[in-house]
């Protein structure tokens, strides 16, 4: 009888046991196939032994892939001259919005001097109409021409040639007697704006890091704004001033020469030529040099961008065909 229950026990006891080690090594064996570390146990057998895992071992003797183009720039870790060069890419990118603002005053000075140019020259509501819609026409010639001209004379040619030709519209208006020669003044305005207006953010992209080009950009829609602000306090000052004086609107749009005679000044004795143009147009020496001294790329860095920019060239031709 007591041999009999001593049996019984023990195959209650294995039968309540087995289940248990059952379900531990179906687990392991799951997690062996669907887990590349290996178990807790190996891992720290690897360690008392002083030896690599096998995964380990494997990413070791697979070689790095090599990072090129724009792709090495945020591969690199941050460098000391980071924070000098996005201050320089700002100051460069203000001084490209200039641009912006003039389109922006512009915009501003007519809105608040319609009605003295309308009264002053006997127009007509459907004059006034012409007059204040020619800005925005010439101005779309201009973008459609702007691309075409920037890539023979470069960027900070184009600057020079919208700051000249705006200028010349805004002394064209201030001196208008005649509706004829107001719509020429108008006329030049918008195209010196739609020439400017496509580069400046061109431009800023071209100059900026990889990371920042999208926040740089939005600087040329801030300027808009900031530009229109302008135009209005202005315009409203003088009006205030001089709203009885015929010469009140001539001087309203005759401060329009101000913000593309700031730009031209930039431009000729501060900014550097884009150097993503320069490396196209086969002056790579030059084109390091602004990387390097203007906007503050090591070497390593520099060399990355002119690659990258090699890499477009060469697609260029293939997009086309």
């Amino acid at each position: 009888g007591t041999a009999s229950e001593i049996t019984t026990v023990v195959l209650l006891y294995c039968s309540a046991k087995k289940p248990h080690q059952r379900k531990r090594r179906r687990r392991e064996a799951v997690l062996t196939e669907h887990c590349v570390v290996p178990p807790v146990k190996k891992r720290k057998s690897y360690m008392r032994r002083g030896e690599n895992s096998p995964l380990i071992s494997r990413n070791m003797e697979q070689p790095a892939a090599e990072v090129r183009g724009s792709a090495a720039l945020d591969a690199t870790e941050p460098g000391a001259h980071d924070a000098r060069r996005e201050a320089r890419v700002r100051y460069l990118a203000l001084l490209a919005c200039i641009n912006s603002v003039s389109l922006g005053y512009q915009i501003g000075a007519v809105t608040v001097s319609n009605g003295l140019v309308k009264r002053h020259l006997n127009l007509s509501n459907a004059q006034l109409a012409a007059y204040e819609a020619s800005v925005n026409i010439a101005a779309i010639a201009g973008a459609a021409l702007s691309s075409l001209i920037s890539e023979q004379l470069g960027r900070r040619g184009v600057f020079l040639l919208a700051a000249f030709v705006f200028s010349a519209g805004s002394v064209v208006q201030a001196l208008s007697w005649t509706y004829a020669s107001l719509l020429v003044g108008i006329l030049l305005v918008g195209l010196g704006v739609g020439i400017g207006l496509a580069i400046d953010p061109l431009y800023i992209a071209e100059i900026s890091p990889p990371g920042g080009r999208g926040f740089f950009v939005t600087y040329s829609e801030a300027a808009i704004a900031a530009g229109q602000l302008l135009g209005y306090i202005i315009a409203l000052i003088i009006d205030a001033s001089l709203g009885s004086c015929a010469c009140a609107w001539r001087l309203m749009l005759g401060l329009g020469v101000v913000p593309p005679a700031c730009l031209a000044y930039a431009v000729i004795f501060v900014m550097p030529e884009s150097p993503r143009w320069l490396a196209r147009h086969g002056r790579e020496e030059e084109a390091r040099k602004v990387l390097e001294d203007d906007l503050q790329w090591d070497a390593t860095r520099a060399q990355a961008i002119l690659e990258d920019v090699r890499a477009e060239a060469a697609q260029a031709p293939a997009a086309g065909q």
